[in-house]
């Protein structure tokens, strides 16, 4: 899979851990480096974002998954 993330030094550990309410294409990551991404399927491409309301992050997400 390839991220072509604008950072110089992209996180090397993502995990997926909602999705957009109105497109379920659009995947909510989680970057080892503490910032959310969209992904989106179609496109493969990855956006930093700020999740907002748009965004259904998952319930059992406890925020330590890099530990």
């Amino acid at each position: 899979m390839i991220f072509p993330l604008s950072s110089a030094t992209p996180p090397t550990e993502l995990a997926v851990v909602g999705e957009n309410r109105d497109d379920p294409e659009q995947l909510l990551l989680l970057g080892s480096d503490g910032n959310y991404y969209s992904y989106s399927l179609p496109d493969d491409s990855t956006q930093p974002v700020v999740p907002d309301g748009t965004w259904s992050v998952e319930t059992s997400f406890d925020g330590n998954l890099f530990t």
